[in-house]
């Protein structure tokens, strides 16, 4: 019991340490907004945590206490300066004018919420190390960053079947609970893996409930939970799961800039996005296309300079995350197993062999129509919900709906490109990773869909 509350006092520092930067950008007045920081707060905090240990554990090779010490300075810090700082800070966007009642759609999403913490502990209970993507590579190389720290390098590079290239946000976040725990254990991985597959879902109603109202967020909570490998995904300790909730949280920082004009929201966007990169190599793409997505909605209805200002504080932010991405890929002496330029403009020319790619879109669409175990395609019910409410009667919610869309299509063309041009086996390939591709994007997909319908109780 010791070691859980240990390790739990390691989960709340770096989720307060979250919540007072995000409050260092704006105020909260309503509940939703309230909320979102809150859950906000897991990822940028996890985030965070995770870079200085990077710099002072991983790379300085200090001993833990320095990296907890600047940790709780740091969050002392940011307390300080919001509190000083709160008269100069922007409010949050306004809460959407839902006539809807409250306590309903939030009891309908206390039911579905309750079910998925169930069935995470129970399959955690029963596979506790995880499955193959959790123990042979983002827990191993945690263990490696534990065990071998003065050598972590080198024993990455010779274990190519682990991902040596590799991000290490999500290693690190373990390494920290294993610190705080004082040994290694699977409650570790256990507790990131819960936290951040329930903060996705605490971000989606949130910032749902903040723009479009309360039961347009339970209804983004329940289809959500209703794909029951999402939730397993994150009890199986895959990356994918904190990588989706920060892709989600930088659509629905965009979503809230577009609304609010508060360029703050484009600071923690790009933040977030950043965060991604340090997640998993998908983050590049998506920080990517999200931002051209974007540029390209607004260009026609922007200000030059306004949409340049908007860029600049993105980039700004992001790169931050983004340069401790690199720092670590050029200490790990690996390149990807995945991509391989021996052959570049073999590679290349895969992209015309036609047969090479109707078999990849073919893929693409059977495991969209299949990605759970389904007796009424939840695809179908969208589409009979959208149907029905029709579509979002104001622009800027809607063009918030779309920078979603033009995001998430991008980023599977990125797929199709990269199952062409790779040199492993496509089946094989595909087999292997586009289930977790779509689950990755299934919460921003969810979040724009619904930002682009109206609201069943809107005014």
């Amino acid at each position: 019991m010791i070691f859980l509350l240990r390790e739990l006092l390691g989960v709340a520092l770096f989720w307060a340490l979250g919540v007072a930067i995000v409050r260092l950008f704006v105020k909260s007045i309503s509940t939703p907004a309230k909320l979102l920081i809150v859950f906000l707060g897991v990822g940028i905090g996890a985030g965070t945590s995770s870079i200085i240990w990077f710099l002072l554990y991983a790379v300085a090779h200090l001993k833990p206490i320095f990296p907890i010490t600047f940790e709780i300075v740091c969050l002392g810090a940011a307390l300080w300066a919001g509190h000083w700082t709160n008269e100069r800070k922007k409010e949050w966007v306004a809460e959407s004018e839902d006539s809807g009642p409250k306590l309903l759609p939030t009891l309908l999403v206390a039911a579905p919420v309750l079910s998925a913490a169930a069935y995470f502990c129970m399959s955690s209970w029963i596979t506790p190390d995880g499955e193959w993507d959790g123990w042979a590579i983002w827990n191993l190389h945690a263990r490696i960053l534990f065990k071998a720290l003065h050598f972590w390098t080198g024993e990455m590079a010779a274990l190519p079947f682990s991902h040596p290239d590799y991000p290490l946000l999500e290693p690190l976040a373990i390494v920290r609970l294993w610190v705080f725990g004082g040994h290694e254990s699977p409650l570790g991985p256990v507790l990131i893996g819960f936290v951040f597959t329930f903060a996705t879902v605490g971000v989606l109603f949130s910032a749902i409930a903040l723009l479009k109202g309360w039961w347009q967020a339970a209804i983004g909570v329940v289809t959500l939970l209703g794909v029951s490998t999402f939730v397993h995904l994150g009890a199986a300790q895959y990356a994918d799961v904190p990588l989706s909730f920060f892709l989600l949280s930088s659509v629905a920082l965009v979503a809230c800039y577009t609304v609010s004009r508060n360029r703050h929201f484009m600071a923690l966007a790009g933040l977030a996005s950043g965060f991604a990169a340090w997640t998993k190599n998908e983050g590049w793409l998506f920080a990517g296309v999200l931002l051209f997505g974007y540029c390209i909605l607004v260009f026609w209805q922007e200000k030059k300079m306004d949409l340049i200002r908007d860029v600049q504080y993105f980039a700004a932010a992001f790169a931050i995350p983004a340069l401790i991405t690199i720092i670590e890929k050029k200490m790990v002496p690996s390149a990807s197993d995945v991509m391989t330029w021996a052959s570049e403009w073999n590679s290349w020319l895969k992209l015309l062999e036609w047969k090479r790619i109707s078999l990849i879109l073919t893929n693409f669409g059977s495991y969209l129509w299949s990605l759970d175990h389904w007796i009424v395609n939840p695809i179908l019910v969208l589409a009979a919900f959208g149907l029905l409410v029709g579509v979002e009667s104001r622009a800027a919610i809607r063009r918030t709906g779309l920078t979603g869309f033009v995001s998430v299509l991008l980023t599977l063309i990125g797929y199709v490109v990269i199952y062409a041009i790779s040199e492993q086996d496509v089946v094989w390939y595909i087999n292997s990773s586009l289930q977790r591709l779509y689950l990755q994007l299934l919460p921003v997909f969810l979040f724009s869909f619904l930002m682009f319908c109206r609201s069943p109780f809107a005014q």
